[in-house]
């Protein structure tokens, strides 16, 4: 993962709130600051920071993810399409896997043998 420890890249968180904050509407740039900072525990007074949260969208809008209206962005189809790719799980991928068997405890075994209860 690149960018630090504390968290994933700009363009993933941004990916993140865009997509939550979404559902067709514009998000402006103090939106996805406020998300940012409340979700990531990111300092937002930072020089940093506010560079990340302007340069970020751009690279988007440049791959086609994004699209701009004034001061507000939004997920394209084409960004939609790349986020549920990217970070989302298909159900495809879930059904392929079998269930867990659920495991007994040797404890309770043994307890049941103790009492006197095993069948």
């Amino acid at each position: 993962m690149a960018g630090s420890k504390e968290h994933p890249p700009y363009v993933e968180m941004l990916d993140a709130a865009l997509h939550r904050a979404n559902n067709g509407e514009k998000v402006s740039r103090q939106r996805i600051a406020s998300y940012l900072r409340d979700n990531y525990h990111i300092k937002s007074d930072t020089d940093a920071f506010k560079k990340n949260v302007k340069s970020a969208p751009e690279k988007r809008m440049n791959q086609g993810y994004y699209a701009q209206d004034k001061n507000s962005w939004y997920l394209t189809d084409a960004g939609d399409e790349f986020y549920r790719g990217q970070y989302e799980t298909s159900s495809e991928q879930e059904d392929d896997e079998p269930a867990p068997k659920p495991v007994k405890s040797v404890k309770v075994s043994e307890s049941k043998k103790a009492s006197g209860k095993a069948k």
